[in-house]
Protein backbone atom coordinates (compact mmCIF):
# COMPACT_ATOMS: atom_id res chain seq x y z
CA UNK A 1 0.00 0.00 0.00
CA UNK A 2 1.24 3.28 -0.72
CA UNK A 3 1.65 5.71 1.85
CA UNK A 4 -0.97 8.01 3.09
CA UNK A 5 -0.83 10.67 5.68
CA UNK A 6 -3.69 13.69 6.72
CA UNK A 7 -2.51 16.55 8.15
CA UNK A 8 -5.58 18.15 10.66
CA UNK A 9 -5.31 20.88 12.62
CA UNK A 10 -2.69 21.92 15.37
CA UNK A 11 -0.21 19.60 12.96
CA UNK A 12 -1.61 17.38 14.23
CA UNK A 13 -0.67 14.16 10.97
CA UNK A 14 -2.13 10.81 10.98
CA UNK A 15 0.21 8.39 8.84
CA UNK A 16 -0.57 4.90 7.79
CA UNK A 17 2.99 4.13 7.89
CA UNK A 18 3.77 4.80 11.63
CA UNK A 19 4.45 1.57 13.16
CA UNK A 20 5.61 2.35 16.65
CA UNK A 21 4.13 4.96 19.03
CA UNK A 22 2.21 7.66 17.38
CA UNK A 23 -0.16 8.36 15.70
CA UNK A 24 -1.50 5.86 13.17
CA UNK A 25 -3.81 6.41 9.86
CA UNK A 26 -6.40 2.95 9.11
CA UNK A 27 -8.89 4.14 6.41
CA UNK A 28 -10.14 7.29 5.11
CA UNK A 29 -13.19 6.06 3.71
CA UNK A 30 -15.42 8.70 1.19
CA UNK A 31 -12.42 10.80 0.81
CA UNK A 32 -11.53 9.24 -2.74
CA UNK A 33 -15.00 9.03 -3.84
CA UNK A 34 -17.17 11.62 -6.04
CA UNK A 35 -20.55 12.61 -3.53
CA UNK A 36 -24.00 11.57 -4.78
CA UNK A 37 -25.89 14.61 -7.66
CA UNK A 38 -29.00 16.42 -6.57
CA UNK A 39 -30.98 15.04 -8.88
CA UNK A 40 -35.34 16.48 -9.13
CA UNK A 41 -37.90 14.50 -9.52
CA UNK A 42 -40.39 16.61 -12.32
CA UNK A 43 -42.45 14.07 -13.48
CA UNK A 44 -43.62 14.70 -17.24
CA UNK A 45 -47.55 15.15 -16.80
CA UNK A 46 -48.14 13.64 -19.99
CA UNK A 47 -45.28 11.69 -21.17
CA UNK A 48 -42.93 8.74 -19.37
CA UNK A 49 -39.82 9.87 -16.75
CA UNK A 50 -39.06 13.52 -15.70
CA UNK A 51 -38.05 17.03 -17.30
CA UNK A 52 -34.61 17.66 -17.96
CA UNK A 53 -33.08 19.29 -15.17
CA UNK A 54 -30.89 22.29 -16.40
CA UNK A 55 -28.21 21.52 -13.79
CA UNK A 56 -26.68 18.72 -11.74
CA UNK A 57 -24.65 19.68 -8.47
CA UNK A 58 -23.08 16.95 -6.32
CA UNK A 59 -23.88 16.68 -2.44
CA UNK A 60 -21.63 17.81 0.13
CA UNK A 61 -18.60 15.18 1.03
CA UNK A 62 -18.71 13.44 4.35
CA UNK A 63 -15.40 10.92 5.02
CA UNK A 64 -14.86 9.06 8.14
CA UNK A 65 -11.31 9.17 9.44
CA UNK A 66 -9.96 5.91 11.82
CA UNK A 67 -6.86 4.99 13.15
CA UNK A 68 -5.02 4.57 16.55
CA UNK A 69 -3.20 6.32 18.84
CA UNK A 70 -0.35 3.94 20.32
CA UNK A 71 2.13 5.00 23.13
CA UNK A 72 3.10 1.74 25.30
CA UNK A 73 6.18 3.48 26.20
CA UNK A 74 4.07 5.99 27.91
CA UNK A 75 0.83 4.87 28.55
CA UNK A 76 -0.40 8.29 30.18
CA UNK A 77 0.36 10.09 26.47
CA UNK A 78 -3.15 8.75 26.07
CA UNK A 79 -4.82 12.24 27.74
CA UNK A 80 -2.93 14.39 26.00
CA UNK A 81 -3.45 12.72 22.93
CA UNK A 82 -7.33 12.38 23.38
CA UNK A 83 -6.74 16.57 24.02
CA UNK A 84 -5.49 17.20 20.09
CA UNK A 85 -8.72 16.07 18.90
CA UNK A 86 -11.00 17.98 21.01
CA UNK A 87 -9.42 20.96 18.88
CA UNK A 88 -12.08 20.49 16.04
CA UNK A 89 -15.16 20.52 18.05
CA UNK A 90 -16.92 23.75 17.39
CA UNK A 91 -14.82 24.86 14.38
CA UNK A 92 -16.47 26.52 11.87
CA UNK A 93 -14.11 25.54 8.96
CA UNK A 94 -10.58 23.89 8.87
CA UNK A 95 -7.97 22.96 6.53
CA UNK A 96 -7.80 18.46 5.67
CA UNK A 97 -5.17 17.89 3.58
CA UNK A 98 -4.90 14.08 2.25
CA UNK A 99 -1.38 12.88 0.32
CA UNK A 100 -1.04 9.94 -1.41
CA UNK A 101 1.05 8.99 -4.12
CA UNK A 102 -1.02 11.47 -6.48
CA UNK A 103 0.09 14.16 -4.22
CA UNK A 104 -1.57 16.44 -1.72
CA UNK A 105 -5.14 17.80 -2.10
CA UNK A 106 -6.72 19.87 0.19
CA UNK A 107 -10.35 20.56 1.80
CA UNK A 108 -12.17 23.03 4.09
CA UNK A 109 -13.96 20.47 6.69
CA UNK A 110 -16.06 20.61 10.23
CA UNK A 111 -16.55 17.41 12.42
CA UNK A 112 -19.49 16.14 11.55
CA UNK A 113 -19.76 13.53 14.33
CA UNK A 114 -18.79 12.21 17.66
CA UNK A 115 -15.45 11.26 18.55
CA UNK A 116 -14.89 7.73 19.06
CA UNK A 117 -11.98 7.08 21.27
CA UNK A 118 -11.58 3.13 22.33
CA UNK A 119 -9.32 2.24 25.22
CA UNK A 120 -10.53 -1.02 25.75
CA UNK A 121 -8.14 -2.99 23.22
CA UNK A 122 -4.46 -2.83 24.93
CA UNK A 123 -3.10 -1.03 27.78
CA UNK A 124 -1.33 2.42 25.84
CA UNK A 125 -3.79 1.83 23.03
CA UNK A 126 -6.61 3.78 21.87
CA UNK A 127 -8.46 3.41 18.74
CA UNK A 128 -10.16 6.96 17.06
CA UNK A 129 -13.27 7.59 14.57
CA UNK A 130 -14.64 10.87 13.66
CA UNK A 131 -16.45 11.87 10.53
CA UNK A 132 -15.63 15.06 8.54
CA UNK A 133 -17.88 16.93 6.12
CA UNK A 134 -17.06 19.15 3.45
CA UNK A 135 -19.54 21.36 2.07
CA UNK A 136 -17.70 22.13 -0.92
CA UNK A 137 -17.32 18.57 -2.39
CA UNK A 138 -14.11 19.54 -4.01
CA UNK A 139 -10.79 18.62 -3.04
CA UNK A 140 -7.95 21.06 -4.07
CA UNK A 141 -4.35 20.54 -4.69
CA UNK A 142 -1.54 23.02 -3.76
CA UNK A 143 -2.92 26.91 -3.34
CA UNK A 144 -1.00 28.50 -6.54
CA UNK A 145 -0.63 32.67 -5.84
CA UNK A 146 -0.17 34.46 -9.09
CA UNK A 147 0.56 38.58 -9.02
CA UNK A 148 0.75 40.73 -11.83
CA UNK A 149 1.25 44.98 -12.26
CA UNK A 150 -1.08 47.21 -13.92
CA UNK A 151 -0.06 47.19 -17.76
CA UNK A 152 2.31 48.91 -19.20
CA UNK A 153 3.87 49.54 -22.86
CA UNK A 154 7.34 48.04 -23.50
CA UNK A 155 9.99 50.01 -25.89
CA UNK A 156 11.27 48.20 -28.44
CA UNK A 157 14.88 49.65 -29.13
CA UNK A 158 16.43 52.16 -26.37
CA UNK A 159 16.99 55.63 -28.19
CA UNK A 160 19.46 57.05 -29.13
CA UNK A 161 20.24 53.71 -31.20
CA UNK A 162 23.43 52.47 -30.53
CA UNK A 163 25.82 49.64 -31.76
CA UNK A 164 25.14 46.85 -30.93
CA UNK A 165 21.51 47.44 -30.56
CA UNK A 166 20.23 48.06 -26.80
CA UNK A 167 16.24 46.27 -26.30
CA UNK A 168 14.45 48.81 -24.44
CA UNK A 169 12.51 47.67 -21.15
CA UNK A 170 10.17 45.09 -21.54
CA UNK A 171 6.22 45.55 -21.13
CA UNK A 172 3.41 43.96 -18.81
CA UNK A 173 0.55 42.99 -20.14
CA UNK A 174 -0.52 42.56 -16.92
CA UNK A 175 -2.07 39.42 -17.12
CA UNK A 176 -1.72 35.66 -15.44
CA UNK A 177 -2.80 32.14 -16.29
CA UNK A 178 -5.13 29.94 -14.74
CA UNK A 179 -4.50 26.32 -15.97
CA UNK A 180 -7.19 23.59 -14.61
CA UNK A 181 -6.12 19.80 -14.52
CA UNK A 182 -8.13 18.88 -12.53
CA UNK A 183 -11.61 17.18 -13.15
CA UNK A 184 -13.74 19.91 -11.54
CA UNK A 185 -14.27 23.94 -11.92
CA UNK A 186 -12.13 25.80 -9.78
CA UNK A 187 -12.74 29.67 -8.71
CA UNK A 188 -9.95 31.92 -8.13
CA UNK A 189 -9.96 34.50 -5.17
CA UNK A 190 -8.48 37.87 -6.71
CA UNK A 191 -7.10 40.85 -4.64
CA UNK A 192 -6.70 43.96 -6.16
CA UNK A 193 -4.77 46.68 -4.48
CA UNK A 194 -5.12 50.32 -5.25
CA UNK A 195 -4.85 52.81 -6.76
CA UNK A 196 -7.05 53.88 -9.30
CA UNK A 197 -10.04 56.62 -9.38
CA UNK A 198 -12.63 54.34 -11.55
CA UNK A 199 -11.98 50.79 -10.48
CA UNK A 200 -10.97 48.23 -12.73
CA UNK A 201 -11.80 45.23 -14.97
CA UNK A 202 -10.89 41.58 -14.55
CA UNK A 203 -11.60 39.63 -18.02
CA UNK A 204 -10.79 36.01 -18.94
CA UNK A 205 -9.62 36.05 -22.33
CA UNK A 206 -10.45 32.56 -23.59
CA UNK A 207 -14.16 33.36 -23.11
CA UNK A 208 -14.52 37.14 -22.28
CA UNK A 209 -16.14 37.23 -19.05
CA UNK A 210 -15.91 40.10 -17.50
CA UNK A 211 -16.11 41.40 -13.78
CA UNK A 212 -15.98 45.06 -13.58
CA UNK A 213 -15.43 47.05 -10.08
CA UNK A 214 -16.41 51.14 -10.48
CA UNK A 215 -15.35 51.78 -6.81
CA UNK A 216 -12.80 54.38 -6.39
CA UNK A 217 -9.71 52.47 -4.66
CA UNK A 218 -7.80 54.47 -2.44
CA UNK A 219 -4.35 53.58 -2.16
CA UNK A 220 -3.20 50.87 0.32
CA UNK A 221 -6.86 49.95 0.04
CA UNK A 222 -7.56 46.38 -1.10
CA UNK A 223 -11.05 45.36 -3.18
CA UNK A 224 -11.51 41.36 -2.93
CA UNK A 225 -13.16 39.65 -5.62
CA UNK A 226 -14.60 36.19 -4.41
CA UNK A 227 -15.12 34.34 -7.67
CA UNK A 228 -16.57 31.41 -5.87
CA UNK A 229 -19.28 33.05 -4.49
CA UNK A 230 -20.26 36.04 -6.47
CA UNK A 231 -19.43 38.78 -3.83
CA UNK A 232 -16.87 41.60 -3.92
CA UNK A 233 -15.18 42.88 -0.46
CA UNK A 234 -13.41 45.94 0.69
CA UNK A 235 -10.51 45.48 2.60
CA UNK A 236 -12.17 42.37 3.57
CA UNK A 237 -14.45 44.09 5.91
CA UNK A 238 -17.38 45.74 3.92
CA UNK A 239 -19.53 44.17 1.09
CA UNK A 240 -19.69 46.42 -2.29
CA UNK A 241 -23.58 46.74 -3.25
CA UNK A 242 -24.17 46.01 -6.43
CA UNK A 243 -24.17 49.58 -8.04
CA UNK A 244 -20.42 49.23 -8.22
CA UNK A 245 -20.20 46.20 -9.98
CA UNK A 246 -22.10 47.13 -13.63
CA UNK A 247 -20.73 43.70 -15.01
CA UNK A 248 -20.55 40.40 -13.29
CA UNK A 249 -19.89 37.57 -15.08
CA UNK A 250 -18.24 35.47 -12.55
CA UNK A 251 -14.98 33.68 -13.52
CA UNK A 252 -14.80 30.03 -12.98
CA UNK A 253 -12.18 27.59 -15.09
CA UNK A 254 -13.45 24.48 -16.47
CA UNK A 255 -12.20 21.19 -15.46
CA UNK A 256 -8.90 20.89 -18.63
CA UNK A 257 -9.45 24.80 -19.62
CA UNK A 258 -6.75 27.86 -19.15
CA UNK A 259 -8.26 31.32 -18.15
CA UNK A 260 -5.69 34.01 -18.72
CA UNK A 261 -6.50 36.82 -16.51
CA UNK A 262 -6.55 39.99 -17.47
CA UNK A 263 -6.16 43.03 -15.05
CA UNK A 264 -7.07 46.44 -16.39
CA UNK A 265 -7.42 49.52 -14.01
CA UNK A 266 -9.49 52.32 -14.92
CA UNK A 267 -9.25 55.95 -14.86
CA UNK A 268 -6.10 57.59 -13.08
CA UNK A 269 -3.96 55.37 -11.29
CA UNK A 270 -2.16 56.41 -7.98
CA UNK A 271 0.68 54.32 -5.82
CA UNK A 272 1.09 50.55 -7.79
CA UNK A 273 -2.31 48.91 -8.22
CA UNK A 274 -1.47 45.47 -8.95
CA UNK A 275 -3.87 41.99 -9.36
CA UNK A 276 -3.05 39.29 -6.48
CA UNK A 277 -5.04 35.63 -7.40
CA UNK A 278 -5.39 32.82 -4.93
CA UNK A 279 -5.78 29.41 -7.10
CA UNK A 280 -5.76 26.14 -7.01
CA UNK A 281 -6.55 23.29 -9.23
CA UNK A 282 -9.89 21.22 -8.02
CA UNK A 283 -11.04 17.74 -8.72
CA UNK A 284 -14.16 15.59 -7.91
Amino acid sequence: MSRITVDLPEGLQLDNELFFDGWQLNNITGWWDTTAPRLEDEPREHGHGDHDQDEVFLSARYFTVTGVFQSYSDPDALATARAALDVMHGRPGFEVTVTDEAGPLRSTAKLASRIGWDRNRAPGCAYFEFTLKADDPRRYGPLQILSTGAPTPGVGIADPVLDPVQEGAAGNLGRVELVNTGSAPSEPLVRVAGGSDEGFELRCIETAEIVRVTRPIPAGSVIEVRMGDGTVWIDGESPLAASYIPVAEWISVGPGETCTLQFTPLGALTGTPAMNVEWAVATW
